[in-house]
């Protein structure tokens, strides 16, 4: 497993631990970088521990008061990783806690250190990892020209976003591509955008929040009647061009999008950026999210994507292929200027309307099978 750059510096700084904490006579054992979260055994020196007195508790280090203990070893150990990730304008953040356990026998050592060791190669199937395997997803429905991509792509998605005839999309359309996903067992979506299909969708209206609720009802009530009809259960929401972004960043949007859709389909999960307002919102709902990563944007140092005015927003199909991989093996993605940016998916997109969909659809299912096998 390769390490991103936040992995890198947890490493680097998690062995300096030992020489920052001589006084206390500490070791490294075996520990490891993961990709959303880090294992570590500490050994305490025989001449420090005293049985039956606390270590956790004990008393005053090189550090000050009450830093000879676990948890201000941890305490640096994190505020030291933050530093530094502030410092290389890494967008991190640890979770509040962390779990410890004291480690009583050498059988006890040697089965948590054959865990930890042989962690990466398990990471497929650790209980950790909810992104066990990367699903696939594709907008479709959105050429006026028919439907022959739809039909060649379709069998290597595991899911798809069916434009609902506002930014594109027709009702012939969208039972069309109803019909080819459940022909090829892929996930059905709803892809709803602006009304403004001369612009793509591509563009924000500035609605207002009730406008924007009400071109949402009108979409997805008619998506909703059609996949009855169909006899298709909608798996999913992603929202098209210009609206996705802006539900990301308005939480009066965010919420309004998010009470429509239940409305509808009360268990539906929400396809959107990792880490987002959008994402907190589906949290405090009891709406599933699956965080998404593009194959083929760019990315700014934030995890925006890239607009569409500079020429290389889009990548070209070895860019994307490297991108995808990056993706779905290390958990991070190459960002404006160099940089590698951790960034977590439980579901990858391409763009249909590329030249290279159908290539890139085969490149990318090929390496998620290589991914999980």
């Amino acid at each position: 497993m390769v390490l991103s750059t936040i992995g890198q510096v947890a490493q680097e700084q998690w062995l300096a631990s030992a020489d920052m904490r001589k006084d206390m006579g500490l070791e490294i054992g075996s520990f490891v970088v993961m990709p959303n979260h880090f294992h570590g055994l500490i050994l305490i020196g025989n001449d420090l521990h005293v049985p039956g007195q606390s270590y956790l508790n004990s008393g005053s280090g090189i550090f000050g008061t009450q830093s000879n203990n676990l948890a201000a070893i941890i305490r640096g150990f994190k505020g030291a990783v933050t530093s530094r990730a502030k410092a290389l304008m890494l967008d991190f953040a640890w979770q509040p806690r962390y779990h410890d356990r004291v480690v009583r026998s050498e059988k006890e050592l040697y089965s948590i250190s054959h865990y930890i060791e042989n962690n990466p190669a398990n990471w497929p199937q650790d209980e950790y990892n909810h992104h066990k395997k990367m699903d696939l997803n594709c907008d479709l429905g959105e050429n006026e020209a028919g439907l022959s991509l739809e039909a060649s792509i379709i069998p290597f998605l595991g899911s798809c976003n069916i434009a609902c005839g506002a930014h594109a999309g027709t009702e012939q359309s969208m039972r069309q591509v109803m019909r080819l996903a459940q022909r090829h067992g892929v996930l059905v979506g709803a892809h709803p955008g602006y009304a403004d299909p001369n612009r793509f969708g591509r563009v924000s209206l500035n609605l207002s929040p009730r406008a924007w609720r009400q071109t949402l009802d009108t979409q997805l009530a008619a998506f909703a009647a059609l996949a009855e009809a169909e006899g298709v259960g909608v798996h999913h929401v992603k929202l098209h061009g210009a609206m996705y972004h802006d539900a990301h960043h308005s939480i009066d949007y965010a919420q309004e999008f998010l009470t429509s859709m239940r409305h509808h389909w009360p268990h539906a999960r929400v396809y959107g950026m990792p880490r987002s307002l959008l994402e907190r919102q589906c949290l405090q709902m009891g709406i599933e999210f699956w965080p998404e990563a593009f194959a083929d944007r760019r990315y700014e140092p934030d995890l925006s994507l890239r607009t569409r005015q500079y020429q290389d927003a889009v990548l070209t199909l070895a860019d994307a292929l490297a991108q995808a991989k990056n993706l779905l093996f290390y958990g991070k993605v190459e960002v404006v200027g160099g940089l590698y940016r951790p960034l977590l998916a439980r579901t990858l997109c391409i763009h249909g309307d590329q030249p290279y969909a159908l290539e890139l659809a085969k490149g990318v299912q090929e390496l998620i099978h290589r991914h999980v096998a």
